[in-house]
């Protein structure tokens, strides 16, 4: 192989090795690129995170409202069934005066006095049981609103829920496409070496020869 045809290899292995740049370059713009992608999907990753944890922590939170809402509705419920029995007692206990208001009205006038203190102890009675009464239909009324609340409360928490579900499978999404941006990225890295070698081999072997040719010449 002469000079000449040394020359002109050695003249196209430089041009091959600036088209080589040039491809090189372009992968590492490429790289960038995907690198910011990358950097992109980590962000939108940790703001799901974020969300996510938000999620979790707003759905114990509903949770605990929730077991107090419960708890305030059972103590409402003893108190309603307290308040039903008194209202039993006292209902009882005017029947049995009244019966004995009319067994004592029978008697004499010597009992008159203590007639007239029944039926006041009565008229107290009746007050109370309209007092009762009252505080009862109150107790029912509040037990009604905190079941609205609860069936509402339960509404929210599922609706919470199907949220989270969705957040966790975008989470898996991105994860999944980051690990495959990564793998592609080794793979544009490995590649780019390789060739990057096998032109600086094939260039040292040129000037070698050259070199060589050029030795035996003088």
């Amino acid at each position: 192989m002469d000079l000449k045809q040394i020359t002109t290899n050695y003249n196209q292995l430089i041009y091959d090795h600036e088209l080589s740049k040039q491809s090189n370059e372009q992968i590492i713009e490429q790289m960038e690129s995907d690198n910011l992608r990358r950097t992109q999907y980590d962000k939108d990753f940790k703001q799901l995170q974020q969300q996510l944890q938000n999620l979790l922590n707003k759905e114990k939170q509903m949770i605990n409202e929730l077991n107090q809402i419960r708890k305030e509705n059972e103590r409402l419920n003893d108190e309603l069934r307290m308040m039903n029995i008194e209202h039993e007692n006292i209902k009882t206990k005017i029947i049995d005066y009244e019966e004995q208001v009319e067994v004592e009205s029978k008697f004499s006038v010597l009992y008159r006095t203590q007639m007239n203190e029944l039926k006041d102890e009565i008229n107290e009675l009746s007050d109370k049981l309209r007092q009762t009464t009252n505080e009862q239909k109150n107790l029912e009324d509040e037990r009604d609103n905190l079941s609205k609340q609860l069936e509402i409360t339960n509404v929210k928490l599922k609706t919470e829920s199907l949220n989270l579900n969705l957040l966790q499978e975008q989470c898996a999404e991105l994860e999944k496409e980051k690990n495959i941006m990564i793998i592609e990225v080794e793979a544009l890295h490995t590649d780019f070496n390789g060739r990057l070698a096998l032109l600086d081999s094939e260039i040292n072997t040129v000037r070698e020869n050259s070199n060589y040719k050029k030795n035996r010449r003088t």
